[in-house]
C-alpha cells in the first residue's frame, strides 16, 4: 500500500475527521443503538514488542488527540432529533478518562488478552464524553503489550483508520523532538437549538443551489431515451441492492444475543496473495473463500450442511480527493456459495458476485435513502436499519493496512487487528494487513455460533483449503493470539487441524451426528468435457438429481460439490437476465429463457393446499421470475 500523504494545516494539525456534522450513514449508526444489539464500536488490538513507558504513552496520547482534535470532540444532538448530530470541542476533556492501563492475569497470556478486549469493546461509552477509549494490556509473553483503540463507527471506516495511523504512528523508536505541537482545540458550548437552527440555515442558503442543480436536470430532457435508460439501469440496480440476498439463513446460527466472542488468527500475505492468483482471484476473493470454507466445515461438522449463506461486505465509495477519516462505504448484500469445496471454484464464484455489486450503479444510492432514514425516530429507525443487518450470518471486510514498519511510544507495532461490531449478525470477520502478515480478526455471537471452539478449527481449516492452492516454498513463521500456535502453522498447509487441537477453551463438546458421505465403491473415468453424454432415444427423461449424480459419477466429485456449482452458477445467471428487464432470450443449440417481471403482492389469507388450515401469506415485493426451456440440440446431448 502506498505512503499516506501527511496533510497538515498551518499549526501541523492533521486534516483528518474535520467535518463537523456527521453524513447520513454516521447519523444511522449512532442512533440505531437504541437497539442495543446493534451497537457500532470498532476496536484495533495493536500488539507491541515491548511495554512502553507509561509517561511516553501518555505524552503521545495527548499528542495525538491536538494532532486530530476529532478525539477532543464529543457528539451533540441538535433539538428534537432532527437534523445531523454534530462533532463539539469538548470543553470538559479529561484524557486522564479516555487512557487505561490494565494488567493481565498471570499466566493468562493470549486467551486472558482477548477475553479482556472483549469485555472492553461490550462496554457502552459515555456519550457525555467523547466516544473513545485507549487501554494498555501488560502481562503478555516474552515481554509483549498490547494497545486496544475503542472507538464508535460513526468517526470513522477501517480506510480512514488506516489514514490516521499512517500519519500518528512514528516510523523510528526514538521520540521526534522536530514533530508539529498543534495547541488545544478551543472549547465550544453550542446549544442543541442553536444547531437546529444553523442546520435549517444551511438548507434555506442552499436553495438556489439546489434551483440550479434542477435547472440542469431539465437539460437531459434534450436526451429522452438515455435518461429513461439511465434511470431504470439506476432504479433496477438499487432494487437488486435492497432486496434479500438469494439464500435462507442458517439453521445453526439463527440465535442473537448482546454477548461478543473474539478469535485472532495470523495467515502470511505472500501466501494468501500466491494463493489467490493461483486462482485469478483477488486477496479479498481468497479470504472471502476461506472464511465460507470455514462455514462449510462447521456446519458439516455439527451434521447440517448448506449450499449458500446471506451474507455483506462493505465496498469503499471513497474517491481520490475525498476527506479524510469519516465514513465512505456502501453496503452489499449476497448468498455467499458457501457449498463449493473446491476452493478454485468458491474464488471463481465470488470474485463475479462481487465484480457484479461492485459494478452496479446504484452502489453508492443507498446514501440517497440514508437522510430520510437518520429522521426517524430512533426506535423505528433501529427497526427497520436492524432488519437489514440482523438476516446477515456473515460480515466480512478486508482493509488495506500498513506495510512499512511502525512505532507506538517507542514500541514496534507487531500485529494490527481490526475487530468490528455484530450488529445484528452472527458474525464479523475483518482482515486487516500489517507488514507482511494478514491479521485475521473474528467476533462471533455465542448465541449464533455455539461452537466457539469448533468454529475457531475450521477457521483454519478454511485458510488452509485456500493456502493449499500454492503452498508456501519456505515455512512460515507466525506469531499467534491463539493459545495452540501449531493450529496456524496448519493453515499454511493443506492438511486439517488435529481434532485433539483446540484454539480457545471451551466445554466438553458432546459428539455431534456426522454427515454421511457417499464415495463411489468402484472406479470412476474422468469425465471428457469434449463428448457430448448421450443415451438411447428409449431412454425416459432425466431429472436434474440425476444429472448431478451422473456428473458428479464421471468427474469423481461429491454430488453436493456439483449442486452448489450449478447453484451459484444460476444465481449469476439470474443477477445477469435481471439486468436485461423482462423479455424472450434464446441461447442458440441449448435453451430458450422467459424472464417475466411479476407484480409486487400484498400480504393476504388463504388456505394452505396441503394441510387446508387458515394461513397468512406474506407480502412479496415485485420480482423478474426466470423460466428456463431445452431446445432440441441440448436435449440430444444429455
Amino acid at each position: 500500500m502506498p505512503m499516506m500523504p501527511e496533510r497538515s494545516s498551518t499549526d501541523g494539525r492533521l486534516h483528518w475527521g474535520e467535518a463537523r456534522e456527521m453524513n447520513a450513514l454516521e447519523t444511522l449508526m449512532w442512533r440505531i443503538e437504541a437497539d442495543p444489539r446493534l451497537r457500532s464500536t470498532i476496536s484495533g488490538l495493536e500488539i507491541l514488542d515491548c511495554v512502553p513507558n507509561w509517561d511516553r504513552f501518555i505524552a503521545a496520547a495527548d499528542w495525538g488527540t491536538r494532532m486530530a482534535p476529532r478525539f477532543r470532540q464529543k457528539v451533540v444532538e441538535p433539538a428534537l432529533g432532527i437534523g445531523n448530530p454534530c462533532w463539539v470541542n469538548d470543553p470538559d476533556f479529561d484524557l486522564h478518562y479516555h487512557m487505561r492501563r490494565v494488567r493481565l492475569p498471570e499466566g493468562g497470556g493470549w486467551p486472558a488478552l482477548l477475553s479482556a478486549a472483549e469485555q472492553v469493546a461490550m462496554t457502552p461509552f459515555d456519550r457525555a464524553r467523547s466516544p473513545w477509549e485507549s487501554y494498555l494490556f501488560e502481562g503478555l509473553p516474552e515481554g509483549r503489550a498490547a494497545h486496544m483503540l475503542k472507538m464508535h463507527h460513526s468517526t470513522t471506516d477501517g480506510m480512514g483508520g488506516v489514514q490516521l495511523f499512517a500519519q500518528l504512528h512514528s516510523r523510528m523508536r526514538e521520540s521526534n523532538p522536530s514533530k508539529p505541537q498543534p495547541p488545544s482545540p478551543p472549547p465550544e458550548r453550542p446549544t442543541p437549538i442553536g444547531l437546529l437552527f444553523d442546520q435549517l440555515a444551511r438548507d434555506v442558503r442552499a436553495i438556489p443551489a439546489l434551483v440550479q442543480q434542477a435547472a440542469g436536470a431539465l437539460g437531459a430532457l434534450a436526451r429522452p431515451l438515455e435518461t429513461a435508460k439511465a434511470a431504470l439501469r439506476f432504479c433496477s440496480s438499487m432494487s437488486r441492492l435492497l432486496a434479500d440476498p438469494d439464500a435462507e439463513g442458517s439453521p445453526l446460527l439463527r440465535g442473537r444475543s448482546l454477548s461478543w466472542h473474539f478469535l485472532a488468527l495470523d495467515v502470511a500475505f505472500a501466501d494468501l496473495h500466491a494463493a489467490a492468483k493461483a486462482a485469478d482471484a483477488s486477496l479479498n476473493d481468497a479470504f472471502v473463500a476461506a472464511l465460507l470454507g470455514a462455514f462449510r466445515l462447521y456446519h458439516e461438522e455439527l451434521g447440517c450442511p448448506i449450499v449458500s449463506m446471506p451474507m455483506a461486505i462493505p465496498i469503499s465509495v471513497r474517491r481520490e480527493g475525498d476527506a479524510e477519516g469519516g465514513n465512505r462505504i456502501a453496503g452489499a448484500r449476497f448468498a455467499g456459495p458457501v457449498g463449493i469445496a473446491d476452493p478454485r471454484l468458491r474464488m471463481q464464484a465470488i470474485k463475479t458476485l462481487v465484480r457484479a455489486l461492485r459494478n452496479e450503479p446504484a452502489i453508492d444510492g443507498l446514501s440517497l435513502l440514508a437522510p430520510g432514514l437518520a429522521r426517524l425516530p430512533a426506535a423505528l429507525l433501529s427497526a427497520v436499519a436492524g432488519g437489514m443487518t440482523k438476516s446477515n450470518d456473515l460480515q466480512a471486510s478486508n482493509v488495506p493496512g500498513l506495510r512499512d514498519e511502525r512505532y507506538l511510544a517507542g514500541a514496534r507495532i507487531e500485529r494490527i487487528y481490526g475487530f468490528g461490531p455484530l450488529p445484528g449478525c452472527a458474525s464479523m470477520i475483518t482482515l486487516n494487513t500489517h507488514r507482511d502478515t494478514c491479521c485475521i480478526a473474528a467476533n462471533i455471537d455465542p448465541a449464533a455460533v455455539t461452537e466457539a471452539e469448533l468454529f475457531a478449527e475450521c477457521l483454519v481449516r478454511g485458510f488452509a483449503e485456500v493456502l493449499s492452492l500454492h503452498p508456501p516454498s519456505l515455512p512460515a513463521t507466525r506469531t499467534c493470539l491463539l493459545p495452540h500456535p501449531r493450529l496456524c502453522a496448519a493453515a499454511s498447509t493443506s492438511r486439517p487441524a488435529d481434532k485433539e487441537e483446540r484454539v480457545m477453551p471451551s466445554k466438553k463438546r458432546t459428539p455431534t451426528k456426522k454427515v454421511k458421505k457417499v464415495i463411489a465403491t468402484r472406479p470412476v473415468s474422468k469425465l471428457d468435457l469434449t463428448k457430448p453424454l448421450r443415451v438411447s432415444a428409449s431412454a425416459k427423461p432425466r431429472s436434474k438429481s440425476d444429472v448431478f449424480g451422473t456428473i458428479a459419477e464421471h468427474a469423481a466429485i461429491h454430488r453436493r460439490d456439483v449442486a452448489a456449482v450449478f447453484h451459484a452458477l444460476g444465481c449469476m445467471i439470474k443477477a445477469d437476465l435481471s439486468k436485461q428487464g423482462a423479455g424472450v432470450f434464446k441461447v442458440p443449440g441449448m435453451m430458450r429463457i422467459t424472464v417475466t417481471r411479476k407484480p409486487a403482492t400484498p400480504a393476504r389469507p388463504g388456505i394452505n393446499p396441503f394441510t387446508k388450515e387458515q394461513v397468512m401469506f406474506k407480502a412479496k415485493p415485485a420480482r423478474n421470475v426466470v423460466r428456463v426451456r431445452p431446445l432440441r440440440g441440448l436435449k440430444d446431448m444429455v
